[in-house]
C-alpha cells in the first residue's frame, strides 16, 4: 500500500548551524547524473574485524548482474570521519533555534523499537534503550536521526539532529507484547508524520496483528525512504523477531518476485501473509537502497530463559534470530544476535555507514519490464565481505500519471526537506492576551542568485503546522511576498527575510514551510517541530527569544507581527564583531494568583564554557502588567566576544519555579 504523498511518516529537524571549527563539515556523496538511467549501489567492504575496508578503485570491484558482468560508470570513495570530541556538552546536547535546509547529503538513519514483540521483561527494556541511545550518542553533526515504534507511534520522534528529542522517544518504549495483551489495539492509521502499525485485518486476529504490526513497520519505513535519494540510509530495527523460523529457510537463488533468500514451506494463513509482507519488505528495501541492522536484546540465550520463567506466556510467540539474520541479509545489513555486547555491534554499524563505496551501472539489460534482478558483487582482496543490496526491480515503462499538485504543497508533503530555494526558520512562540491561543513569530530567511539586473521576485509561503501524533493538520497559512532584488557585485546570493504569524493551542507540533519563487520557478522547504507552552497555566514561563541585528537584513511582511512584538525578528545567528546584536523576550506569570518578583539570570559562555557575558536582575512584581506580563530586550556584546560558538543562556527564577531559554550563536 503506498501511504500518500501528504500522510508522510516521518519528519526532519534539520541540523544545526554550528562552527566549523568544531568539526570539519561532512564529506558530500556525490549524486550520479547521467543521461542514461543507472543503478546505484553502496557498498560495504570490511575486514575480518569487521573494520572498513580503505583505498580500493573500480578496478578491485566486479558487479554481476543476473550473473553478466556489469561496466561501472562512476565511482566514488566515500569517508565520513567521527567528529571530534566535543569541548562541552552544550554544542553536543542543546539544539539550535533556528533549522535550514542547506545541507542535504548525510547520513539518515531510522530507530525502529519493536513494542508489538519485545516482551515485558526489564532486561530487554533497559537492552532495547541502551542499544537506541548506543546509536543517538554516536551520531555526528550533519546525521539525521527519527524514532519509531512498531505498535504504538504515539511518542515517536520525526527526523531531527536534536539528541533530547531523540533521547526522550526512546525513553518511552514499553512492550506491547503480543503474549500478554488480551487484544490488539484500535486501528492506527498512518497519519502526516507517523508511521503507524498494520491496521488490524479483517478477522481481528490478535496473532497475525502483533505481528504483521512488526513486518509491516519494516515495509513502511522502506517505503518511505525510496523518497530520500544519493543518501547513506540505515535502518536500526530492535527485535526479537517474528515467529514463523519454522516455515522459514535459507535458499537459493529465486525468481523474478526477489524471494531469492528465503524458501517457504506450506504455511498457514497467517505464515502466508507474513511471506507476503517480507517479500514487499525486501522489493522495497532494494527500491529505496536501504540497510537494516537487526539487534535482538534478548542477549544469549534471553528469550529462551524468559519462556521457562513466564509459563504464562503464549508459546507461540518464541521467535528465532533467523528471522532478524534473514531481514539484515537480504537488505545489506548485518544482524547482531547471540551477544550481551550489542554496543561493539552499534559502534560497528556506524563506522561501516561512514565508510563504503558508491558505485553505479548502466545495466546491459534494457528491458524496462519491473522484473527483479539479482545483484552480485566481488573484490579483488583477500579476507574482505561486501555487503549490499542483493538486487532490485527494474524500471517499468512509464504510464500516464495524475498531475502533480502546486509546488508548495508537494514541498511540504516530502518526506526531507526541499533545498532548490535556500531557506533557513526561527520560530518563537509567545501568549496571545485573554486567549488559549499562542502565537508564533516566524521568520524565514530566503536566499537566491543575485540577479543581473533589478527584479521583482513573488515569493509563495506557505506554512502548516501538524499535532504531535503528525494526524491533523492544525493551522495552515499560505501568503505572497513580493520582494525586490537588485544586482551587486559584493554577495553572491541575495538575501532577504520574510515575517510570518500563526496562532496555534498550546501543545507539540510539527512545523513544515516552503517558499515559491516565481523568478526562480523553484521551491523550497524546511521543517521545524516547536513547543508552544501553555502560558496561562503555567507559573512562571517565558515566550521564545527574538534575536535582532543591524545591520539588517531586507524583510517583508513587516506587519505580520506588529501588534504582537515591539522587534523585528531575524533568522541570522553567524555575526560580525562589528554588528549590533540584541535579545528580546516576555515574561509570563499564571493568570491566577498574586505576582511574585522574578530573578533574571542571563549568561553567554564560550565553547569551553567560559563566561564571556553574565548579567542578573531582579523584576519587582510591580513591574508587570495588567496582562501579567514584562518585556525585556537587552544587548549583546558581541564586539567582545573571540571568534567560535556562543550559548546564550536566560533563566527567570520566581519562588521554585524557573524558566530558560537557550540560543547558540557564532561570532566570526
Amino acid at each position: 500500500m503506498r501511504v500518500p504523498a501528504a500522510c508522510v511518516a516521518l519528519w526532519i529537524a534539520l541540523a544545526a548551524i554550528g562552527d566549523a571549527r568544531q568539526a570539519p563539515p561532512p564529506q558530500q556523496p556525490p549524486r550520479f547524473r547521467t543521461e542514461v538511467e543507472v543503478v546505484q549501489l553502496d557498498l560495504s567492504v570490511t575486514d575480518s574485524n569487521h573494520r572498513p575496508v580503505h583505498g580500493l578503485t573500480a578496478a578491485d570491484f566486479t558487479v554481476l548482474e543476473d550473473g553478466q558482468p556489469q561496466s561501472i560508470v562512476q565511482f566514488t570513495a566515500v569517508d565520513i570521519t567521527d567528529p571530534p570530541p566535543t569541548p562541552t556538552t552544550w554544542l553536543r546536547d542543546v539544539a539550535p533555534d533556528v533549522n535550514d535546509n542547506s545541507i542535504t547529503d548525510r547520513r539518515v538513519f531510522v530507530i525502529l523499537l519493536d513494542d508489538a514483540m519485545i516482551p515485558p521483561d526489564p532486561k530487554m527494556v533497559k537492552a532495547t534503550k541502551e542499544m537506541a541511545r548506543s546509536l543517538v550518542n554516536r551520531l555526528g553533526p550533519s546525521d539525521l536521526a527519527a524514532v519509531t515504534f512498531t505498535l504504538n507511534n504515539s511518542h515517536a520522534q520525526e527526523f531531527t539532529s536534536d539528541r533530547a528529542r531523540l533521547l526522550k522517544a526512546i525513553d518511552t518504549f514499553a512492550p506491547g507484547f503480543r503474549g500478554f495483551a488480551p487484544a490488539p489495539p484500535a486501528n492506527l492509521a498512518p497519519g502526516p508524520g507517523q508511521l503507524a502499525a498494520a491496521p488490524l485485518l479483517p478477522d481481528k486476529n490478535v496473532d497475525t496483528y502483533y505481528y504483521q504490526s512488526s513486518v509491516r513497520s519494516l515495509e513502511n519505513v522502506a517505503e518511505l525512504l525510496t523518497d530520500v535519494p544519493h543518501q547513506r540510509k540505515i535502518l536500526m530495527y530492535i527485535s526479537v523477531g517474528v515467529p514463523i523460523p519454522s516455515v522459514m529457510t535459507v535458499a537459493g537463488p529465486g525468481g523474478d518476485t526477489g524471494t531469492d533468500a528465503i524458501g517457504w514451506d506450506p504455511l498457514s494463513g497467517t505464515a502466508s501473509q507474513l511471506q507476503q509482507q517480507l517479500t514487499e519488505l525486501f522489493r522495497l528495501a532494494r527500491l529505496s537502497n536501504v540497510n537494516v541492522y537487526s539487534f535482538d536484546p534478548a542477549g544469549l540465550d534471553g528469550l529462551a530463559n524468559y519462556f521457562l520463567t513466564h509459563k504464562d506466556a503464549n508459546p507461540d510467540a518464541r521467535s528465532s534470530t533467523d528471522y532478524l539474520r534473514v531481514v539484515a541479509e537480504n537488505t545489506g545489513g548485518r544482524a547482531v544476535v547471540d551477544t550481551n555486547t550489542a554496543d561493539q555491534g552499534v559502534a560497528e554499524m556506524v563506522r561501516e555507514s561512514g565508510s563504503y563505496y558508491l558505485v553505479a551501472y548502466q545495466s546491459s539489460n534494457p528491458r524496462k519490464d519491473g522484473k527483479y534482478r539479482k545483484v552480485d558483487v566481488r573484490v579483488d582482496r583477500p579476507g574482505v565481505t561486501v555487503r549490499t543490496r542483493a538486487g532490485y526491480n527494474a524500471p517499468r515503462a512509464a504510464t500516464a500519471t495524475k498531475p502533480p499538485p502546486p509546488a508548495t504543497e508537494a514541498a511540504v508533503a516530502g518526506l526531507l526537506s526541499r533545498p532548490d530555494v535556500q531557506l533557513q526558520i526561527a520560530i518563537a512562540p509567545f501568549a496571545i492576551p485573554g486567549k488559549s491561543e499562542a502565537a508564533l513569530a516566524i521568520a524565514a530567511d530566503v536566499r537566491q542568485p543575485t540577479p543581473k539586473e533589478r527584479t521583482t521576485d513573488n515569493i509563495e509561503l506557505l506554512t502548516r503546522a501538524y499535532d504531535a501524533e503528525n494526524q491533523k493538520m492544525r493551522g495552515s497559512q499560505k501568503e505572497v511576498a513580493k520582494v525586490v532584488m537588485r544586482p551587486t557585485t559584493d554577495e553572491p546570493d541575495a538575501q532577504f527575510e520574510i515575517v510570518s504569524r500563526l496562532d496555534l493551542k498550546p501543545g507539540h507540533y510539527n512545523l513544515r514551510l516552503a517558499a515559491h519563487s516565481t523568478v526562480q520557478d523553484k521551491t523550497g522547504s524546511v521543517y521545524s517541530a516547536i513547543d508552544v507552552p501553555d502560558f496561562e497555566k503555567e507559573p512562571l514561563s517565558l515566550s521564545g527569544v527574538i534575536v535582532s541585528a543591524a545591520p539588517a537584513t531586507a524583510s517583508a511582511g513587516k506587519e505580520a507581527l506588529a501588534s504582537l512584538i515591539p522587534v523585528m525578528p531575524t533568522t541570522k545567528r553567524t555575526f560580525a564583531r562589528t554588528d549590533r546584536v540584541s535579545a528580546f523576550l516576555r515574561i509570563y506569570q499564571h493568570a491566577k494568583g498574586t505576582l511574585s518578583s522574578v530573578r533574571l539570570d542571563i549568561r553567554v559562555v564560550d565553547d569551553h564554557d567560559n563566561a564571556n557575558f553574565h548579567a542578573t536582575e531582579t523584576v519587582t512584581a510591580d513591574r508587570f502588567d495588567a496582562t501579567r506580563t514584562l518585556d525585556h530586550q537587552f544587548d549583546l556584546p558581541v564586539a567582545s566576544f573571540a571568534p567560535g560558538p556562543h550559548l546564550l543562556t536566560i533563566e527567570a527564577t520566581a519562588g521554585k519555579t524557573t524558566a530558560r531559554r537557550d540560543v547558540r550563536f557564532v561570532v566570526k
